[in-house]
């Protein structure tokens, strides 16, 4: 199991943010500084902006800035914007048929996706901000 690409650089951009401090950056220098394609950098930012996490403002001192301070946004929060929730089995989706009374394995999958949410609610990104530098 692991996260998709797209995730891990939605990461990288908002960890990148994070460092900035209150500072701005326009998608080129994110995607120059992350290492994420210049598509995927846009598109990202998108889906950041949409969920709450980004902001933008256009213009000459325009550019992409966190919505929050970096110690509001969790892990979780941006991996879940991007995968949806975080589980590790299909049965544990909203919606979705699972026979949870006899199903041996629901509990055990259920808990095991509690502790990881949990983990990752942990990570703000003014922890993350540094990682990897």
């Amino acid at each position: 199991m692991y996260i998709t690409l797209e995730t891990d650089y939605a990461v990288r951009i908002v960890a990148y943010l994070s460092g900035l401090g209150e500072g701005r950056a326009d998608s080129r220098s994110i995607s120059g500084k992350t290492g994420v394609p210049p598509r995927f950098t846009v598109k990202i930012l998108r889906k950041l902006s949409a969920g709450g996490v980004v902001n933008s403002c256009k213009g000459p001192r325009g550019g992409y800035f966190l919505a929050r301070p970096a110690n509001e946004i969790t892990l979780l929060e941006v991996v879940e914007l991007i995968e949806g929730a975080c589980v590790l089995s299909r049965c544990e989706q909203e919606g979705y048929e699972c026979r949870q009374g006899s199903c041996r394995f629901y509990n055990v999958y259920a808990e095991i996706s509690r502790g990881l949410r949990e983990s990752m609610g942990r990570y703000t990104f003014d922890q993350l901000s540094g990682v990897g530098k």
